[in-house]
């Protein structure tokens, strides 16, 4: 239901453009359905015995968070094929995860895996198909989910580096923005990888430089 509620409103923000304070709210909304009808459940099935102020803060801490999670992986997608590198990487490194030690959702992984690998040949620069936020907002959605599960299980640390260049090319991008006082929540080209393309690379080649990242990211979840 999460998922659709917010394929939903971005696509309609793809045909006809959502106000962003309505479009965030609603995110946040989505989020909370799913920290409130699942994640909490999962955690306190985790961690029976943690204090109920502290339950409060992973409430707004998951809700905060993972809304933050979903924008960001939105913002990344600029250009040809890096958002579908990004998911493949993740799906490699659970796939892995999962044959070695639970055998719980790998046949989830291998679907996505399948289906973006599918994408990727079409969204190679010169791309003929585009995520869009229809796309690239489920999809962050989808790689929080499966992230957090397997932090659950234990392997919080694998989890955290997968995503790990999304999550530092965001967060610092965003920073630099507030810190510079524009407004942070429009779309923007000030990531590194987009910076990189300015200076006068192409998408393949970035996204051939960030398949290197991302190889290295993945040796060492699996190393962790």
């Amino acid at each position: 239901l999460v998922l659709m509620m917010l394929f939903a409103i971005s696509l309609l923000d793809d045909i006809k453009n959502v106000n962003a304070i309505i479009r965030l709210l609603f995110h946040m909304l989505c989020i909370f359905l799913y920290v409130n009808n699942y994640l909490i459940d999962k955690v306190q099935e985790k961690f029976p015995s943690l204090d109920s102020n502290i339950y409060l803060a992973i409430y707004a801490f998951s809700i905060i968070g993972i809304t933050w999670f979903i924008n960001g992986f939105n913002f990344m997608d600029g250009i040809d094929g890096i958002t579908s590198i990004q998911v493949i990487f993740i799906m490699l490194g659970l796939i892995v995860l999962e044959s070695i030690f639970f055998l719980d959702n790998i046949n989830h992984y291998l679907i996505i895996l399948g289906v973006m690998l599918g994408f990727l040949f079409y969204n190679w620069q010169p791309a003929k198909i585009f995520l869009g936020d229809a796309g690239s907002i489920p999809l962050g959605f989808l790689m929080t989910y499966f992230l957090i599960e397997i932090s659950l299980k234990g392997y919080w640390c694998a989890a955290l580096i997968l995503p790990m260049y999304y999550f530092l090319d965001t967060t610092i991008t965003l920073l630099k923005r507030i810190i510079y006082g524009k407004k942070f929540w429009q779309s923007h080209n000030d990531h590194f990888y987009q910076t990189f393309v300015k200076s006068g690379n192409s998408h393949s080649k970035t996204c051939h430089y960030f398949s290197i990242i991302s190889i290295g990211l993945l040796f060492f979840s699996l190393l962790s």
